[in-house]
């Protein structure tokens, strides 16, 4: 079932591959593509994700508190590895959110509830809109800030404020905290949004690296890769074994299923948008989902 799922991100970025090598689709498609996921489909997804999730549960259960802070913590740490390695400002922030930021929803979810049943899946959605809330508020700040040519804190702010995303969070998050209701038909479609969400980026994906795969940047991309698939999940593993002495609880194990994720699509919509090294995201969401079918196995097998 796990295979099955990482299999299938696979081919839809295969799909996208070969439409561009026999040349159906055209270069401009990735635009297009990107565009539409990032002010309709992705907004549409994180709504939807907030909207059908109990966002109390995220103030009142200290291991989610503890969660956050520790993706945090680690986020700042690659930031502070690039700075010492001088990669670019653009690397460096693309490489911060990347190196936490996995495929929680599409894959991390069901996941857990192969793993926990009904108590995993929920455990698991609860992580992931732990994700979703800090990488795209900081997130979309760094990338605002870093992106601005003025550098004023005021502009970066309005920026972010026009952008949907920064809406969907704070409309799904304040829908769920309040329990306001939806008419049916409105969450039936924006469901369906949502759902377009994940297979049209990585068909973009597919697009893009036809041209462009391992061609360049072949040791960051691979330095990414190792970040987000090894290093992160094993200092969430160190942070957790210390605060429980114990690897049998559901919760750590879903937190560190959920940090073994590949990279989310979602980095590469950000950085195509931003201009910020798509080729070596493009190449690290390949490689890294390639690599999680071996990883999220034996994790299992140590695990439970």
């Amino acid at each position: 079932m796990v295979n099955q799922q990482i299999f299938a991100l696979l081919l839809i970025i295969l799909a996208g591959y070969l439409t561009r090598k026999i040349k159906i689709a055209e270069d401009f498609w990735v635009s297009i593509l990107n565009n539409f996921a990032f002010y309709v489909a992705f907004p549409c997804l994180v709504f939807f994700n907030l909207f059908t999730s109990d966002i109390k549960n995220l103030f009142e259960n200290n291991f989610f508190i503890l969660n956050f802070f520790s993706i945090l913590i680690f986020a700042l740490l690659v930031y502070l590895l690039c700075s010492l390695l001088k990669l670019k400002k653009e690397e460096k922030v693309i490489f911060t959110i990347a190196s936490v930021f996995g495929n929680v929803a599409y894959l991390g979810v069901p996941i857990g509830q192969i793993v926990g049943g009904k108590e995993g899946e929920i455990i698991a959605t609860l992580i992931s809109v732990l994700y979703l809330l800090l990488v795209l508020t900081f997130g979309i700040f760094l990338l605002e800030y870093t992106a601005s040519k003025e550098k004023r804190i005021k502009n970066v702010i309005l920026n972010v404020f026009k952008l949907p995303l920064f809406w969907s969070i704070l409309l799904g998050a304040s829908f769920s905290f309040f329990k306001i209701p939806l008419p049916e038909f409105l969450i039936s479609s924006i469901k369906m949004l949502s759902q377009t969400a994940s297979p049209v980026a990585l068909f973009a994906v597919g697009i893009f690296i036809c041209e462009s795969f391992l061609k360049e940047k072949i040791l960051l991309t691979l330095f990414l890769t190792s970040l987000k698939m090894i290093v992160f999940p094993l200092f969430l593993f160190l942070v957790f074994y210390f605060w429980y002495n114990s690897v049998k609880d559901l919760s750590f194990i879903i937190s560190i299923l959920q940090a073994s994720m590949p990279l989310a699509v979602t980095n590469f919509v950000l950085a195509k948008k931003y201009n910020f090294s798509p080729n070596l995201i493009s190449n690290a969401i390949f490689l890294s989902t390639l690599f999680a079918s071996v990883e999220i196995f034996l994790i299992l097998k140590f695990l439970i």
